[in-house]
């Protein structure tokens, strides 16, 4: 996307195209980007936009207010700030070329903030859930949680873990995703909540150079550099809480060669080249978020694996609540050529059940599988 203030003209074509725009089933955009000319210009200027001056959301305002008057979900950081600046004219190398030869030079700066659209309220584990207390455990339906032995198919006595029957991996989960817990109050449907804006800095340099050739032909050289990146509190893929923000980075740079020759007042000729390049790259602000290390996972996986790669954990069991901890986003949150993880491990907080059914384990519960192909 070119700068604003980089633009001199654009028009839309759609279905209908003529013989002008190339074939494209579902439309074209042409843009034709400022050039410089025998005067001095300069432009500075300044986009503003702030929540302030936004609605909060409906879902927003039904999640109502505290005690103390205040919302418990109010209007998030929502602003873009664009400020940029250009200046063309003349490249006076000799006087007979102060009509020929021109440059237009310019540069934005994006910086915008977005929240989500609704914000993240999911179950994060319990301080005593962490120490394998499930006694004041309850479902979203506000039924008593039973944790049973896996081994005797019997409930815990008081609902309680032994220390020695909970398994260290299980454990350290709970315990990087209890750091999470914010909303207790909510209990027993969901106790985090959150609703972080992502943030999406950008530069773009933009130089132009034309040249007279005659009055029949003119030519212009252009070059554009973007520095793009996108950071997401909620990963690419939007997971239900904020962990490790992704940074998703696609610097780019465009070219453009144009040689225009009116060959008669009625015929006019045109040449166009442009190259392009975008390079993608995507990771995890924490580089350990989603490891085997990063998790507190202290078994031998039963294949090697690279300590660098992911681990897909999922939480559930209990019925009407959404677990944090569905985090296989992560998986994909990869700086080319990694490969995503090929240690998938779900770790199921079980033993929730209300009925005469066995539950499988607890917080020590985890199962290892090795994927097929994909």
């Amino acid at each position: 996307m070119m700068g604003m203030d980089s633009i001199a003209e654009f028009k839309v074509a759609d279905f209908e195209l003529s013989g002008g725009v190339r074939p494209c089933i579902r439309g074209d955009i042409k843009i034709v980007t400022r050039g410089g000319g025998s005067e001095f210009h300069g432009t500075g200027y300044f986009f503003h936009r702030h929540e302030g001056l936004n609605s909060n959301t409906f879902l927003n305002n039904a999640d109502g207010r505290r005690a103390d008057g205040t919302e418990i979900n109010p209007r998030q950081l929502y602003r873009y700030n664009i400020p940029g600046y250009n200046i063309s004219g003349p490249i006076p190398v000799t006087r007979g070329l102060r009509e020929k030869l021109f440059f237009f030079w310019g540069q934005e700066w994006q910086k915008q903030l977005v929240p989500r659209t609704t914000a993240a309220q999911v179950r994060m584990p319990t301080d005593l859930e962490v120490q394998g207390d499930f006694n004041q455990t309850l479902d979203g339906n506000r039924n008593k949680v039973t944790i049973r032995d896996p081994t005797a198919g019997q409930p815990f006595s008081n609902n309680k873990i032994p220390a020695g029957r909970i398994n260290q991996s299980g454990q350290n989960i709970l315990k990087l995703f209890n750091k999470h817990l914010n909303a207790p109050q909510f209990m027993p449907v969901f106790n985090h909540n959150s609703q972080v804006s992502s943030n999406n800095p950008r530069r773009q340099d933009t130089i132009r150079i034309d040249y007279r050739l005659g009055q029949r032909i003119t030519i212009f050289g252009r070059f554009t550099q973007d520095k793009d990146q996108n950071l997401l509190p909620y990963g690419l893929s939007q997971q239900n809480f904020a962990w490790t923000p992704t940074v998703f980075k696609q610097p780019g740079r465009n070219a453009a060669l144009n040689i225009t020759a009116s060959i008669s007042p009625t015929l006019v000729n045109e040449f166009l080249f442009g190259p392009s390049q975008n390079r993608i790259t995507m990771e995890s602000e924490d580089r350990t978020a989603g490891t085997m290390a990063g998790l507190g996972l202290t078994f031998t996986p039963p294949y090697p694996y690279s300590p660098a790669q992911r681990v897909s954990v999922i939480f559930g069991g209990t019925p009407n609540q959404t677990f944090g901890g569905t985090i296989r986003p992560l998986r994909s949150h990869i700086t080319m050529p990694i490969r995503p993880s090929i240690l998938p491990t779900t770790f199921q907080r079980c033993g929730a059940t209300t009925s005469s059914k066995s539950g499988c384990s607890s917080s020590a519960a985890a199962r290892t599988s090795r994927p097929g192909p994909r």
